[in-house]
């Protein structure tokens, strides 16, 4: 057989009857030694599969976590929300009751005719120069009314430049 080559006489070889003599000391160590190989690839394989698998799993979870601190978060937000709009009532009831206030107020000093006077301005007015006629000084006026000093200093000299004009009989008779 010198034309063929020779791994085809070693395939020869092997395929004799006689070849595969299984108490052979090297055959046996070289089916052991497949057989722990295969056994670690199929461990290998096996353990790919279920790598894979809870890789799967740890992404489920992340995203359950997520899912659940998203809700957490919407459900502190929607706390902070009702304990805010809470605040924002009770700052809305203060407002209301401030401007029944301011209104009552601005109803007590609205003139009844125009160009005259408000009630309370005039009662502060005739306050002043009752007191003023009773021989106070400006300062104990302003103190006693709650004005400013200036304000019964300009109200007296008003009054004073009114007294001090003459006024004809027409006028008085208009008014």
């Amino acid at each position: 057989m010198a034309g063929r080559p020779e791994w085809h006489a070693l395939i020869d070889r092997m395929m004799a009857p006689n070849y595969l003599d299984f108490h052979n000391p090297a055959l046996k160590a070289l089916s052991l030694a497949l057989a722990l190989l295969g056994a670690v690839s199929l461990a290998g394989v096996v353990s790919l599969f279920r790598l894979s698998a809870l890789r799967r799993e740890l992404r489920a979870h992340r995203k359950l976590l997520q899912a659940r601190k998203a809700q957490s978060d919407a459900k502190g937000a929607w706390d902070d929300c009702a304990q805010r709009i809470e605040e924002l009532t009770q700052d809305l009831g203060e407002l209301r009751r401030r401007l029944d206030v301011q209104e009552q107020a601005a109803r007590l000093s609205v003139p009844l005719w125009p160009g005259e006077a408000s009630p309370l301005q005039l009662n502060t007015r005739g306050q002043i120069l009752r007191l003023a006629g009773k021989g106070r000084s400006i300062a104990e006026i302003a103190v006693d009314l709650g004005v400013s000093q200036g304000e019964v200093d300009l109200l007296l000299k008003v009054q004073d430049l009114g007294e001090s004009l003459p006024v004809k009989k027409e006028t008085r008779n208009v008014l």
